[in-house]
């Protein structure tokens, strides 16, 4: 935290000198001082290429702490958006903002990828689990089945649902849906037992 806070008071220094350098050659301008105008406005922009390029920096190191968790899913993919944030941070040091920035927003948009497809492989692992602790489920109640009569019907429609969500990958409704039929048969079976 510390250390984003003095990113932000970098960028915002760069910003404040940016703005201070554009009133200094707007007012060269409006005195006809085109030469120190044109000083005043190079200096102004490369102040807020500076900004910028730090803001997107921030950016970028926000989304690896974020995606942390996806290098351990997908270590060659995270190196290379760690050598795109080291070549951000050498463009940087080189007064080279405007590619800096470039370099950052590539690595912050490749973290948040990584990040998306680890949940998403994640998703599909805890749905794989729950569909398959609701066929063992199904599996070994299915002597029941005679006996839990609308209740296992109920059980089987929410377990085809289930299945619905996982052929068309959307697996974090799958996972709700494979544990709502597992809580079914479970219910079934508990109904067959009473009769």
């Amino acid at each position: 935290r510390a250390l984003l806070s003095l990113a932000g008071a970098a960028e915002e220094a760069a910003y404040r000198q940016g703005q201070e350098a554009q009133r200094e050659g707007d007012a060269h301008f409006a005195a006809q001082a085109f030469a120190p105008a044109a000083a005043a406005y190079a200096t102004a922009r490369a102040r807020f290429q500076q900004a910028s390029a730090s803001w997107r920096r921030r950016r970028a190191e926000e989304a690896r702490a974020r995606a942390v968790h996806a290098g351990e899913r997908f270590p060659k993919d995270f190196a290379k958006a760690l050598d795109g944030l080291a070549r951000g941070v050498a463009a940087e040091e080189a007064g080279a903002y405007v590619a800096a920035a470039e370099v950052y927003a590539e690595a912050a948009e490749r973290w948040s990828r990584l990040e998306e497809d680890a949940q998403g492989l994640l998703a599909q692992e805890q749905a794989g689990a729950a569909r398959e602790r609701l066929a063992v489920a199904r599996t070994q109640g299915a002597a029941l089945r005679a006996w839990a009569g609308n209740a296992w019907a109920r059980a089987d429609q929410s377990a085809q649902e289930a299945e619905r969500a996982w052929q068309k990958h959307r697996y974090a409704e799958a996972i709700g849906l494979y544990e709502g039929a597992l809580r079914a048969y479970t219910e079934a079976g508990a109904a067959a037992e009473d009769a």
